[in-house]
């Protein structure tokens, strides 16, 4: 019994009873429906997550005890459904940005090791996305990597380092495809006759 015991402490021990509690609280709302009751749930259980942010669905996080503490969700923010968050070290989500479906923001790599076993020790690095970013559907973002103030990151990109400020990216990895100027907003379409 004293092993058991000791895996099951080890396994346990990692768990946030807050996060446990939140995503109990919000298994009762469906995909598309509740959005902002969503972000005030997870506000309530000890999230940092900024007024009139919306979340589509459940979002995952990931990364153990730390994973609530090291998440910080600006102001006015939308968080698309699918989402997965790995909090492992700290992630830092400005104002206004849009995460498209499935988006994936990871803090937690490896160091390459030994030919037997590749995946070496854990490597932790934080990740910072820029005021007004919009990252498109299933864009993956890897350990240690900034995406500047808005910016565009494609979908299906895997961002491997960082985006520059008021840039589009895209592909993998995800290269430069142009430069937005920050006050270029783009025209309203005129109805066509």
């Amino acid at each position: 019994m004293g092993r058991i015991g000791r895996v099951a402490g080890e396994e346990l021990g990692a768990i946030d009873l807050r996060v446990v509690a939140a995503r109990l609280a919000l298994a009762v709302l469906p995909g598309g429906l509740g959005n902002r009751t969503r972000a005030l749930v997870l506000r309530s259980f000890g999230f940092r997550i900024g007024r009139g942010t919306t979340i589509s669905s459940p979002i995952q996080f990931l990364g153990g005890r730390s994973a609530r503490r090291n998440v910080a969700v600006g102001r006015d923010c939308f968080i698309n459904q699918g989402c997965v968050i790995d909090a492992t070290a700290p992630v830092a989500i400005g104002n206004d940005v849009a995460l498209g479906h499935q988006v994936l923001i990871t803090t937690s790599g490896h160091r390459i090791d030994h030919p037997e076993r590749r995946s070496g020790a854990l490597e932790p690095a934080p990740v910072r996305i820029g005021d007004g970013a919009w990252l498109a559907s299933r864009v993956v973002v890897l350990p240690g990597v900034t995406v500047g103030a808005g910016a565009v990151v494609c979908a299906g990109a895997v961002v491997t380092r960082d985006v520059a400020p008021h840039t589009m990216v895209g592909g993998v990895p995800a290269r430069l495809i142009r430069s937005l100027a920050p006050d270029d907003v783009p025209a309203e379409p005129q109805p066509t006759r």
